[in-house]
Order: structure tokens, then sequence, then C-alpha cells
């Protein structure tokens, strides 16, 4: 749906705008690819999907990077996602997890929830702007804020649990709503006209 919404409006030059559209076009050739390969080799399809949380983080973060201008807030941004895809090697070296990796996506949700908090601390103490609600970071933070914030503990119980029928239930029904929330919000971001008046960016 957000990128069927964004084509339509995809004149609009929004660097917002276009991260996400790309980060969606991503998710949805992702799971295409991967049920084609999973049909003729599961094997090729594991190793496949486990390129899926490093590249969606990369999405991510670059989304949360260009949210705002502040020094600090750039360096935090930076210096903590270059840590996180250091700690993905080196855990797929030492522990190649071709399934499901709790330990990851419970790391990764733990920082996007980090970047969404610093986020709007920052708007908070320096705004960029006197209407956050027509600014479509706001929207796709709020976004992803919220998907991670309620599937962070099915994450991280996902490895143990997954054969588990009555876990399996909740966790579908968890993350399909945390999924529909994220593209609810997202779509929010594409449809509104950023607001042009602005103030005074801090250092």
């Amino acid at each position: 749906m957000p990128v069927l919404l964004y084509y339509s409006f995809y004149k609009e030059k929004n660097k917002a705008k276009q991260v996400l559209f790309y980060f969606f076009l991503f998710i949805s050739l992702h799971s295409l690819i991967y049920a084609l390969i999973t049909y003729f080799s599961s094997q090729i399809g594991l190793i496949f999907n486990s390129l899926y949380v490093p590249i969606e983080f990369i999405f991510i973060s670059t989304f949360y990077y260009n949210a705002r201008n502040t020094r600090l807030y750039k360096q935090f941004i930076k210096y903590v996602s270059i840590t996180f895809l250091l700690i993905f090697s080196l855990k797929i070296f030492l522990d190649p997890i071709l399934d499901f990796d709790s330990l990851i996506n419970g790391i990764e949700s733990i920082i996007i929830i980090a970047f969404s908090i610093s986020f709007f601390y920052e708007h908070i103490k320096y705004p960029n702007s006197t209407f956050i609600d027509k600014d479509p970071y706001f929207w796709g933070v709020s976004a992803f804020f919220l998907f991670f914030s309620i599937s962070f503990f099915v994450f991280l119980l996902r490895q143990s649990y997954w054969h588990n029928n009555n876990f399996f239930y909740q966790y579908v029904y968890i993350h399909a709503l945390s999924g529909i929330l994220r593209n609810i919000i997202c779509s929010i971001a594409f449809l509104i006209k950023p607001y042009k008046e602005q103030v005074p960016e801090f250092s």
C-alpha cells in the first residue's frame, strides 16, 4: 500500500518519502524473491533471507539519519548503526544461524526504539518546524517506533518458542498487527504535504 501511494506522487522530490518508498519496495521484492528461491531450495532461501535484517536496518537508519540536521544526533545515528552492522557481521561469522535470530532482531528493535526517542527529544529541544504533523519524518518515525515496540518481545521469544502452537499464532497476529499499523502510518507520511515554514536548525 505505501509503495502504491507514493508511486502516485513520485514527482514530489521529498527525501523522507523517497527513502520510505525504496524501503517498502525492498520489502515487497524480498518477499517475492524469497518465496521463489525457497520453492526451489529451502537452504538457499534461508541464506537469502539472512540478508534481510542488515538491509532493512540500513534503510531505516538512513531514514533516521536524514530526519534531523543536528551534529550530535547524526553522530549518534551513524556510530550506533556502524556498531550494529559490525555486531551482525561478527554474530554471523561466529554463529551462522540462517533462520530467525532473536538476539539480532532484539538488538535491532532496541536501537530503532532508541533512534525514535532521540528523534522526538531532538524535535522538542530543537524544533525545525512548528507543525510536526506536517513532517513526513514524524510519521515515518512514529511508524517504526510502534512496529518495533509492539514486536520487540515476540522477536525475543520467537527463536525459543517458534514450535509452540500457541506462541506461533500469537506471533503471527502481533507481527501482522504491527505491520499493518506501520503501513497505515507510513501511508500518511506519503499523503501529507510538508509545511514550508521552518525555524533555524541548531548544531
